[in-house]
Formats: structure tokens, C-alpha cells, sequence
């Protein structure tokens, strides 16, 4: 499991699990969006500094690094 803190708000916590990535209200403690795309266990998760966007990395079985647009649950990039 990895998690990251989106940059200078605290309102959110994004942590990767198998296979993507649950962002959680901190506020109210629930789940918001469920981001999956990969197909083993997610290894690494950042924000962009705007907030908008969420990278997240797949387990050494899946390499891929993915772009959210986390916000509307798809995604922008996949490589």
C-alpha cells in the first residue's frame, strides 16, 4: 500500500491498493472515488501540484504509470 497527501490542502489522502487507487475525504472519513486500471497492486501515488491530476505506478508486475483526472475517475495518460 503506498499513500500521498495532495500539496497544501489536507483534504484528501490518496492510497494505492490492488488494483488502483481509493482517494479518501479526510472530513468525513469516506471513500470518494475508486481509480482502477492496473493490474496488480499499486507501489507509488503523487499529486500534481494543482491538485488535479494523480499519478499512480503500478507493482514491479504492472509498470505502468498511470495520469488521473481523479476528480471525474478517468484517466489522461498511460505509459
Amino acid at each position: 500500500i503506498s499513500g500521498g497527501w495532495p500539496p497544501a490542502r489536507g483534504e484528501y489522502l490518496a492510497a494505492g491498493h490492488r488494483p488502483g487507487v481509493n482517494i479518501w475525504r479526510l472530513a468525513t472519513g469516506t471513500c470518494i472515488v475508486s481509480l482502477k486500471r492496473h493490474k496488480f497492486a499499486v507501489s507509488q501515488v503523487a499529486w500534481s501540484p494543482n491538485n488535479k491530476y494523480l499519478l499512480s505506478l503500478g507493482h514491479p508486475h504492472d509498470p505502468s504509470l498511470i495520469v488521473w483526472l481523479w476528480r471525474k475517475g478517468y484517466t489522461t495518460a498511460v505509459a
